[in-house]
């Protein structure tokens, strides 16, 4: 009886010696500050993240092969371009901050357009003018869409003769995106690059470039106009 009392005792004393070392070492442990607690690092995290994914995408874009001048020259000019006209509208003392348009591009930088491409940009934005109402070009020429990314990347360049084409990519939210979007045609007039056309990814019904998509519009309004 003796000896089982004993044992008894023993094994209470060991669990309650282990209860102490335990709630010793926890209470020796600090608490992190709230600036450090696991929601405040999360929230960290989530918004250095597009800076960090938007840098290494520019990093990846670096092209893989040495460029010839032209080629340079012409990567130069269009991501120059696309630096600008995705930034806020700075020119615009009234409303810095808008978002830029085709008509920005029209009225402050025309030299950037081959004379028979702003030329039709400019129909339809005289077109809009009269009929106070959307005519031909639904969409933003420079971006091919109506919802433009954040920012546009050179991806390559490639000259052949007078010319230069641009695959760009965007950057949509820190993300690089995984195809093209638009793709510009220059042409070199005088001493520098000049657009002169826009290839897009449109469905097979319509023209895959600026220019063709004008010609079938106004082909489409010759035919109307017979009709009636």
């Amino acid at each position: 009886m003796t000896n089982r009392l004993t044992k008894r005792l023993v094994a209470i004393t060991s669990i309650s010696f282990t209860i102490l070392a335990m709630a010793s070492i926890s209470s020796c442990r600090k608490e992190p500050p709230a600036s450090e607690s696991t929601g405040q690092q999360t929230a960290s995290v989530a918004q250095t993240e597009p800076q960090n994914v938007q840098q290494t995408t520019v990093a990846q874009m670096e092209p893989k092969r040495h460029l010839t001048k032209e080629e340079q020259s012409c990567q130069k000019f269009v991501q120059e371009f696309y630096d600008w006209y995705t930034a806020p509208a700075k020119m615009d003392k009234k409303n810095p901050d808008r978002s830029l348009n085709s008509d920005d591009v029209l009225d402050w930088k025309p030299q950037l357009l081959d004379k028979g491409l702003y030329s039709l940009i400019k129909s339809d934005r005289d077109c809009i003018a009269k009929s106070q109402g959307i005519c031909d070009l639904e969409f933003d020429p420079f971006f091919g869409s109506q919802d433009p990314s954040q920012r546009y990347l050179v991806k390559d360049v490639h000259v052949k003769e007078d010319h230069c084409r641009v695959p760009m990519m965007e950057v949509r939210d820190g993300v690089l995106q995984a195809k093209s979007s638009v793709e510009p045609d220059l042409k070199w007039q005088g001493n520098h690059w000049v657009f002169y056309n826009f290839y897009y990814d449109f469905p097979d019904n319509m023209s895959d470039n600026l220019r063709g998509l004008f010609k079938q519009w106004d082909e489409y309004h010759r035919k109307q106009d017979k009709k009636q």
